[in-house]
């Protein structure tokens, strides 16, 4: 999209707009006496540059796209609705997996590391596959076709006594070297992701979104059939052969990952619906990610009781995705048109020539290495300027602190592997159990995420608005300058909620550790699932701190880009590193330290968000601005001024030298 066509078509407001005045130096201009058209459409082309094809909202250029799919038939038109039946399916096959992967990295690490305990055949599961048999097993039941499938009994019929758990799952050396696997996925997944989502992202705008949804649900679908190979051949590979397990993460992460997915799904979203409902849809979409992650733990253990079989939800996984990346590839209506792709095309071409362009030094080389760092800059610390420059300069490290908050609390998300294993080897859960467990967890979390939290927000914000409301404080002139000036209250109000959910992981994260059965520590979980809303509030804090730091314009791509990159770095590499190596040195003497080490950084995070200081209202630098204001009538507020080269400027910076062209705008 171009950007000063956009700004120039601002500018034919001001003709449709009778109540509003505009101060032009064309009017200067105009001789004195009849004016023919001719001259007429003259003057208008220089005030008002591409008027055949103005129109007053900026975004008009994606609504006709949307007014053009409207026509195609619907197995043709690109429509959320798309992905919004197939993203539940892919989060199913993504939870139901969850539990039975780390049992099946238990009994792997078991064969080689404890042989003793993994030979003796009653400590075994029920459900283990016949190739994780001991080999002197593996030998004696040879009579059995050899299926993969066929369970250790060989028993179709429900089992009439509760699962054992297996010595293995409580073993510290198995224990530890589980820890080092999943650290070792989880860490190589997240680099190569991190490293490769942003050039994903930008291949999807010339190259389409369908394509990139089909190449990350192969990646998860070449990870699936990894898994199961390795799991049945693992006998034959050299070496402690269940390290071949990393060989699908590794394809997975070269392929963007999870984080891709998402990313490519979103867009994919916001090219097929209009601004008014984008947030609705992303909501809906947020609630099938959720409703798919619940209901994915039970289903797994329900089949897993079915089939008597662990494996099972890893062919119920690899189905679905191979249906996905089908789907995806063959059926799903590319939501970017052919135009779109060419413009971001050439855009790609000419960053190309640029960059070939410049002068390249070790520095150079070094930068580009490390730019997917880049977005990060943003919540560098500022200088604020003063009134009075002897007190010497301050800094603005408002977004830093909320970008450390952020990033320790996110790190917890290393630890779930860890606990998944601590659960099994305290409490004896089989895989089932946990997946039980996971959907309690999920549904309480979604059900305060969907309802309970936007309930109590809209609540106290509207207790709040009546409580500040004062009809002798209300200007007389209504404008959208005084409806900003509350700002810094809806910051303030989003940082106490954010506080308010850290206050809550450090009383669960705390208590989870002295947690004796099962039922105390999924009742802890379930509290834990109430400080949930720090991600959202902190969100909108970052946003509204950000933008006040732009100067009131609104970059929210920039800024949430910023906060996926801390959430790659903190969430996928570097907290699953350090509880992996605490999990490591610890399980045999202290296993709980790793809830302890939640409770440091759920801690850290909460003294970060405490020394963030909001600004002063900013209502006295609103009126200052207005004072700068021509009188020209009763307008509204909302001004956008045109220089002649066409681009957007702010009163402050305006010399009254240079002829402007001032365009007064409806407030919506």
């Amino acid at each position: 999209m171009s950007t000063s066509r956009s700004r120039s078509r601002v500018s034919s407001t001001s003709r449709h707009m009778p109540g509003s005045r505009s101060v032009s130096y064309a009017q200067s201009a105009l001789p004195d006496g009849p004016v023919d058209q001719e001259t007429a459409e003259l003057f208008s082309e220089l005030v008002h540059p591409h008027h055949e094809q103005e129109e007053t909202l900026v975004d008009d250029e994606q609504e006709d796209p949307l007014r053009e799919r409207q026509k195609l038939p619907w197995w043709k038109r690109p429509s959320p609705w798309w992905l919004m039946m197939c993203t539940p399916l892919s989060t199913i096959a993504m939870s139901a997996t969850l539990a039975p992967k780390i049992e099946i990295y238990t009994l792997l690490a078991c064969s080689v590391h404890k042989p003793d305990i993994f030979k003796d055949r009653k400590s075994l599961p029920a459900s283990l596959p016949l190739s994780l048999l001991p080999r002197a097993e593996y030998q004696a039941e040879i009579t059995f076709p050899p299926s993969f499938d066929i369970a250790l009994n060989n028993d179709t019929s429900p089992p009439t006594e509760e699962p054992k758990p297996s010595p293995c799952s409580s073993d510290p050396v198995v224990l530890a070297a589980v820890a080092r696997l999943t650290a070792f996925i989880t860490t190589t997944m997240g680099v190569l992701g991190c490293l490769t989502t942003g050039w994903w992202g930008a291949y999807s705008d010339r190259y389409g979104r369908t394509r990139i949804l089909s190449l990350t649900i192969f990646g998860l679908l070449m990870n699936d059939f990894n898994f199961i190979l390795v799991t049945k051949y693992f006998r034959s590979l050299p070496g402690d052969g269940y390290w071949f397990l990393i060989v699908g993460p590794i394809i997975e992460g070269f392929l963007g990952g999870f984080g891709t997915a998402s990313a490519a799904s979103h867009a994919y979203m916001a090219d097929t619906t209009s601004a008014a409902e984008r947030s609705r849809i992303f909501s809906i979409f947020l609630g099938v990610v959720f409703t798919g992650i619940g209901l994915g733990p039970s289903i797994g253990g329900l089949l897993i009781q079915a089939t008597n079989n662990v494996l099972s939800v890893f062919y119920l996984a690899a189905s679905i995705h191979g249906a996905y990346a089908i789907l995806s590839f063959f059926i799903l209506p590319e939501s970017l048109t052919k135009n779109q792709m060419q413009a971001a095309f050439v855009q790609y071409r000419e960053q190309q020539r640029v960059l070939d362009e410049q002068e390249t030094t070790i520095l150079t080389r070094i930068q580009r290495l490390f730019t997917f760092l880049k977005p990060l800059t943003i919540f560098f610390p500022e200088p604020i300027e003063r009134a009075n420059p002897m007190k010497g300069r301050k800094w603005d490290w408002n977004l830093t602190l909320i970008a450390l908050a952020y990033g320790f609390t996110i790190s917890i998300m290393g630890s779930l592997t860890y606990k998944f294993q601590y659960i099994i080897a305290v409490f004896g859960w089989t895989s089932a159990k946990v997946g039980y467990f996971l959907t309690i967890s999920g549904g309480t979390r979604a059900l305060y995420l969907a309802v309970i939290l936007p309930f109590t927000i809209k609540l106290v914000r509207s207790v709040l608005k009546r409580r500040r409301s004062s009809p002798e404080l209300d200007p007389l002139l209504s404008t959208s300058t005084s409806s900003r000036s509350h700002e810094p209250h809806s910051a303030s109000f989003d940082l106490w909620l954010a506080r308010i959910s850290l206050c809550i992981e450090v009383v669960a994260y705390t208590a989870m550790p002295f947690a004796t059965t099962g039922l105390a520590f999924t009742g802890l979980t379930m509290l834990s699932s109430f400080g949930s809303g720090f991600s959202p509030a902190v969100q909108s804090a970052s946003m509204e701190l950000y933008s006040r730091k732009l100067g009131g314009s609104v970059e929210s791509g920039k800024l949430f880009g910023a906060l996926s990159v801390i959430q790659a770095l903190a969430g996928q590499i570097l907290g699953p590193s350090i509880y992996g190596l605490i999990f490591i040195k610890t399980v045999a003497v202290f296993p709980t330290a790793i809830f302890f080490v939640s409770v440091g950084s759920v801690v850290i995070s909460l003294i970060c968000l405490s020394l963030v200081r909001l600004p002063a209202d900013v209502r006295t630098d609103m009126e200052e601005e207005v004072s700068h204001i021509p009188d020209h009538g009763v307008r509204d507020a909302t001004l956008v001024e045109v220089d002649e080269s066409g681009d957007l400027r702010g009163r402050k910076n305006i010399s009254p030298a240079v002829p402007v062209v001032t365009v007064s705008a409806p407030t919506p």
